[in-house]
């Protein structure tokens, strides 16, 4: 398993393929442009959201969102890449920041 940390990352820590791949999709899932991020999507995968949720496009989790904040963002600070024999899975971690629908701000809630 190897480790990799973003933005705060040296100058020579590059993402792997697959966490750019990751990467790539959460950020344009934060616009939100759910049809951007599904780019990112391989057939038949699907999104596992918050509380067991399974969505087959990233319109599921954006809709989630749309509900529950006013706007919100990710802090990504690593991504845990575990090759294996098939298929590859990546973890991002990092905290999540933005607004409550009140107009609260909130910061370093904490996603994996």
């Amino acid at each position: 398993m190897s480790a990799l940390s973003t933005p705060d990352a040296s100058p020579e820590t590059t993402l792997s393929a697959d966490a750019a791949i990751v990467r790539d999709y959460l950020e344009a899932s934060m616009i939100p442009d759910p049809d951007a991020a599904a780019a990112y999507m391989a057939p038949g995968c699907t999104i596992t959201f918050t509380g067991g949720r399974e969505f087959d496009h990233p319109r599921g989790p954006t809709s989630v969102n749309a509900g529950r904040y006013a706007w919100v963002k990710k802090r990504m600070l690593r991504f845990d890449v575990a090759p294996a024999d098939g298929e590859t899975v990546v973890y991002s971690t990092g905290y999540l920041y933005g607004e409550w629908p009140d107009g609260t701000p909130f910061d370093h809630n904490r996603y994996v």
